[in-house]
């Protein structure tokens, strides 16, 4: 919703983030992974039951992977394979989080929180899935009631306020 809504507009307000980055000569592709090790902490953290820091870095990493298009945009470096790569790490990204919050409600036996969390990856997953396979026969395929960014702003706010049921519920009915 927020990318299909906004598009490319982001990229302005994004900017004196932006700016810095582009100077220090940091590609889109490093951030892209940088995107990817935080999120391999982030459930790492839910995995042993740090549930507030594992929200906060996936916040982080969220804001990784928000500015990796802009700066490649701004820089000229677009690419087909960046692009694939982001989808990719994207992907793994979201499974390491999973992963860490099913070990998490597994630990404190909760496995209504398992279940929404497999729901919410398969939808996640599926979600992005039939979106690629789509676009191969019509130019944008916009599909899903949300994408990755909302999942991830709900997700850590979820996690900040001690919510994670009712945030996976949600997520999963969408």
């Amino acid at each position: 919703m927020i990318k299909s809504t906004l598009g490319n507009r982001l990229d302005s307000y994004l900017i004196c983030l932006i700016r810095p980055i582009i100077r220090m000569g940091i590609s889109p592709n490093t951030l892209t992974a940088c995107s990817l090790i935080i999120a391999l902490f982030s459930g790492l953290s839910y995995g042993l039951g740090y549930v507030k820091t594992g929200g906060l870095l996936l916040a982080l990493s969220g804001l990784f992977d928000l500015l990796d298009g802009p700066v490649a945009r701004f820089t000229g470096s677009e690419s087909k394979f960046g692009a694939f790569m982001d989808s990719v790490f994207d992907r793994y990204s979201e499974i390491a989080v999973a992963t860490g919050l099913c070990v998490y409600f597994a630990s404190v036996q909760r496995i209504d929180g398992i279940v929404l969390t497999g729901l919410v990856l398969m939808g996640s997953i599926n979600t992005s899935y039939a979106k690629a396979r789509g676009e191969n026969f019509i130019e944008r395929c916009d599909i899903g009631l949300i994408e990755r960014a909302e999942r991830i702003i709900i997700l850590s706010a979820a996690s900040l306020l001690n919510l994670l049921v009712p945030s996976l519920l949600l997520l999963a009915l969408l």
